[in-house]
């Protein structure tokens, strides 16, 4: 029943990731999925070390979470200042208050190492292949899904309210997505534990979507 009540769970903070049209409720569904991935891992883990998976891929989660919160309040920031100060972290109501492009950076910055987490982007991965080895597998393509909000996220929030950064930042994010297509293919390579094998997969096909 709790296995079962976690993974609806999880589910549903997914869908709510996928239908949030406000960046704040994004984030808020974001946290929320931590709760019972986290608990997930650490229960149903198949090996010894789930607990340590666990503590591992909260960390992770949380630090990229930060980064993520950093950037949305600068952007609703943004909008308070061009309207006299009402903010909102509506996406349609962000899209009529353009960033000035000095200020585009830094917020793409945020947004981009805090998805980046998420996506267990190289060089921010080390989760992915702990929490592969120890968690359970019984759920593993909702974590994976999980993984792919944060192509979505881009696609969605990043690229349409920071074109010009996005321009600006293309080259280095290519490098890093096929720096870590490379990356992953080779480890997945040489590797003889299976779970350890597909987590280093989803890392170099991460990369491939990313350079994208």
């Amino acid at each position: 029943g709790a296995f079962v009540a976690s993974a609806l769970a999880l589910e549903a903070a997914l869908m709510g990731m996928f239908t949030a049209l406000n960046l704040l409720q994004f984030w808020l569904f974001a946290l929320i999925e931590v709760i019972p991935a986290a608990f997930l891992i650490a229960r149903y883990g198949t090996s010894p070390g789930r607990s340590r998976a666990a503590w591992q891929f909260v960390r992770s989660m949380l630090g990229g979470l930060a980064m993520l919160l950093a950037g949305i309040v600068l952007l609703g920031w943004n909008h308070a200042a061009a309207t006299n100060g009402a903010w909102s972290f509506d996406l349609t109501t962000l899209l009529e208050t353009p960033v000035p492009e000095g200020r585009q950076s830094l917020i793409f910055i945020l947004l981009f190492a805090g998805l980046a987490v998420r996506l267990a982007l190289f060089p921010l991965h080390s989760w992915l292949p702990i929490v592969a080895k120890h968690g359970t597998v019984a759920i593993g393509v909702v974590f994976l899904v999980g993984v792919k909000v944060g192509i979505y996220a881009l696609l969605r929030f990043v690229l349409p309210l920071l074109p010009a950064a996005a321009r600006q930042w293309d080259g280095a994010v290519m490098v890093l997505g096929l720096t870590g297509m490379l990356y992953g293919a080779l480890l997945a390579f040489i590797r003889t534990d299976l779970r350890r094998l597909l987590a280093f997969a989803v890392i170099s096909h991460t990369g491939a979507l990313v350079a994208g």
